[in-house]
């Protein structure tokens, strides 16, 4: 323990002289009436420190700041209030000298590694689909919720190890189910539960969002299976490896099916429009053996109900409904986001922030492109379904 800048250096050159092992520097984000940016700069600019290990404790409003801040391998981040199982887990990798998993390079386990029940609240059916098929790779069993009122009946009626909410739902969405969840909880005298946003944004300003509505962390869609896993991590015991687990992983074969490694165009038409395949690794990887081919299965529910979103999305436009904009605009960017569908995505998230703003003359121009754009993508994702074995 240290209570002050020099005292802390100290005791890492100490420990540093004496040979006996990896040193761990573990700094709070409150210290010695300075900012803790300043010392971990000290820490990562001096050469003779450069084996110094460093575990950040920092609070959910900062920890997407801090990280895009200062990158380092040497760097290992836990989210305040701190957890048990994510301490254990940043040291345990820093000791290891293993770097937290980055959004480009995301581990997926090959098999269950976690343990505990998880209600998720998600509306959108491919979102939900991926959602599910992960937390199962993972060894969680989960409950659906469609919107946030099902959410808060789930809560009431039985407990849950996590819950992960969307932000935005029908009908009540997550901040607001958030908010009588921790209400309801406190007049139960009830331990909070572990709420988990699923924001489409990772701003600062969603962020103390997330925080003022009481929830506990948060996680930026689209995301991997290992970024789900690296969050859930905080929250959930690890699940016991057994021998049998153990001798599957190591034996267990690829099981991902070849996909085109480059982002596709199917014309020269539309050629500026990018879809990108390699997002579709991560669905792929949760394919098992035996079970029905679960792109074949996410490409489905994609192209059976995204027309009527937009569909629903020009409709708005022509009666300047702002909110139906909006949502039909979130849920088509959501998905498309999801399948690698990057231009269509940006499309969707301008005319999402236009509508909010009643922008409709400079949300008009916006329509012809995302039209087209959506048909491209559809179109890539009929040639897949057509391209993969029944």
């Amino acid at each position: 323990m240290a209570d002050s800048e020099g005292e802390f250096l100290e005791h890492i050159m100490t420990g540093l002289a004496n040979e006996q092992g990896p040193v761990v520097a573990v700094i709070d984000e409150r210290f010695d009436g300075q900012t803790d940016t300043q010392i971990v700069q000290t820490l990562l600019s001096d050469s003779t420190l450069q084996s110094v290990k460093i575990i950040r404790l920092v609070s959910l409003i900062r920890r997407a700041e801090v990280e895009q801040d200062t990158p380092s391998v040497r760097m290992h981040y836990v989210t305040k209030p701190i957890r048990l199982h994510a301490l254990h887990h940043a040291l345990s990798n820093a000791i290891a000298d293993e770097p937290m998993a980055t959004q480009d390079a995301q581990p997926v386990p090959s098999a269950p590694t976690l343990s505990g029940h998880i209600l998720l609240g998600e509306d959108n059916p491919v979102n939900q689909e991926i959602a599910l098929l992960m937390l199962q790779s993972m060894g969680c069993t989960v409950t659906v919720a469609q919107n946030g009122r099902e959410v808060i009946e789930h809560a009431q009626r039985s407990h849950y190890d996590v819950i992960l909410m969307d932000c935005q739902m029908p009908e009540m969405d997550g901040f607001e189910a958030t908010t009588r969840i921790r209400e309801w909880e406190r007049h139960e005298s009830r331990a909070p539960m572990p709420i988990i946003a699923l924001t489409a944004h990772a701003t600062p300003g969603d962020q103390e969002q997330c925080l003022a509505k009481g929830m506990s962390d948060y996680i930026s869609k689209p995301f991997s299976m290992g970024q789900l896993h690296t969050v859930l991590t905080t929250w959930l015991p690890p699940r016991p490896i057994t021998q049998t687990q153990e001798s599957l992983a190591s034996s267990q074969p690829s099981l991902r099916p070849s996909l085109p490694s480059t982002s596709a165009a199917c014309s020269d038409s539309d050629s500026a429009f990018i879809v990108d395949q390699n997002a579709w690794k991560s669905i792929t990887g949760l394919q098992r053996p035996g079970k029905p081919d679960v792109l074949a299965k996410i490409l489905s529910l994609y192209l059976a109900d995204s027309h009527d979103v937009v569909a629903t999305l020009r409709q708005g436009m022509a009666d300047e409904n702002a909110q139906v904009v909006s949502q039909a605009a979130h849920s088509l960017r959501s998905r498309s986001a999801m399948l690698g569908a990057v231009s269509l995505s940006k499309l969707c998230r301008q005319l999402e922030d236009l509508s909010r703003q009643g922008q409709f003359k400079k949300a008009e121009s916006l329509v012809a492109p995302l039209t087209e754009a959506f048909a491209h993508a559809s179109q890539i994702f009929q040639a897949e379904l057509e391209r993969r074995p029944t």
